[in-house]
């Protein structure tokens, strides 16, 4: 129809205002058809089979990379403003050891127009109202001290891309259980729950089930529902919701590197089994394998809220390497190749102050 095809029109105007705000605002009323579908930047595509994680939710790679145009806010945005209070400590972007660039999303925050995009970003990183529950240190992987100050209930100590309360094992030291998803060969979140916290991880992975030194190894995977059908006869996949179920109440510190399957095992998980888990540290992969690069933020927004009320995020870190296709959202952002999120229960953290 004629209102489809002032469609793209639509949305190109959508995301110039408030520049030309009359004859946008005038076009947007017209034509009342989402933008989601319409695409502002082209996939490069590369070979499906190079983009294929080992543990990934497999789905058709979409065409086209929906707008998400910038929202319009009050007032008069300044470039380098500040948009997140979240405390003093920003660490510097640093490279692992497998080349990746870590940058803390505070940083990254900063730099974002008010947008829905930023929104999302937001719920991954440490909110501002659970600053004064954190203790950090100025550098990545200093030391912030112990004991916590008061009222700085949870003193952050950061390794590779991951994140922990140092309480853990020490106000809050129980019989911990560590449950470690994806290892391929090494798994430095294992090594390190292990002589901090004096406990022998369960380290799962059915495609690459090396024996890691300190960890007992299970030869089986975790995924969503629709995974473990598919996979069914081929691999050896658990449900989460399964696995813990004998587990008391905030007893398990769990890891997901599990390439995509992240999305599905927690929109799945039951609040029953959340309240199991007193630690959490999550890599959100944003790849074209997975049908979720730059696509499908509202779903992934609804499960960080989720998450919201459940847990305190800690540390957020954007993750970029290699040629992926470019991903870029509002405010020319490029969006991550994945997130690296590590949250505390907000009940074990609140009613320790």
């Amino acid at each position: 129809s004629s209102l489809e095809l002032l469609a793209p029109l639509r949305c190109t105007m959508e995301a110039m205002v408030p520049r030309n705000v009359a004859l946008s605002l005038a076009l947007i009323a017209a034509v009342a058809i989402p933008c989601d579908g319409i695409s502002k930047l082209q996939h490069t595509q590369k070979p499906f089979a190079t983009l294929l994680g080992k543990n990934a939710t497999v789905q058709s790679a979409p065409s086209t990379l929906p707008p998400y145009a910038t929202r319009t806010c009050s007032g008069i945005f300044l470039l380098g403003m500040a948009l997140h209070d979240g405390g003093l400590h920003r660490w510097v972007p640093h490279l692992s050891r497998t080349g990746e660039t870590h940058t803390d999303l505070r940083m990254e925050l900063q730099g974002m127009q008010p947008s829905f995009a930023r929104g999302v970003l937001q719920l991954a990183s440490p909110q501002s109202g659970d600053m004064h529950l954190l203790r950090e240190a100025p550098d990545y992987e200093g030391d912030a001290g112990l004991p916590s100050k008061k009222g700085n209930v949870c003193t952050v100590k950061r390794f590779v891309q991951y994140a922990y309360c140092e309480e853990l094992g020490g106000a809050w030291a129980r019989d911990w259980t560590a449950l470690s998803f994806g290892s391929g060969g090494y798994d430095d979140w294992s090594a390190v729950m292990r002589s901090r916290f004096h406990v022998v991880p369960q380290l799962f992975d059915c495609f690459d089930p090396s024996p890691v030194p300190g960890a007992t190894m299970r030869k089986a995977c975790i995924g969503g529902r629709t995974q473990r059908a598919r996979e069914k006869g081929k691999h050896t996949f658990v449900d989460l919701d399964a696995e813990v179920s004998n587990s008391p109440e905030r007893s398990l510190l769990v890891k997901l590197d599990i390439e995509g399957s992240e999305f599905d095992v927690l929109h799945e998980l039951s609040d029953a089994s959340f309240r199991k888990i007193a630690y959490l540290t999550v890599e959100y992969h944003f790849m074209d394998h997975v049908g979720a690069r730059c696509c499908g933020l509202g779903k992934v927004k609804e499960l960080f809220q989720r998450l919201d009320k459940e847990f305190v995020v800690i540390d957020g870190a954007a993750m970029r390497w290699g040629t992926e296709p470019y991903c870029e959202i509002e405010g020319n952002f490029n969006w991550p190749n994945a997130l690296s999120v590590s949250y505390i229960a907000r009940d074990l953290i609140q009613s320790s102050q």
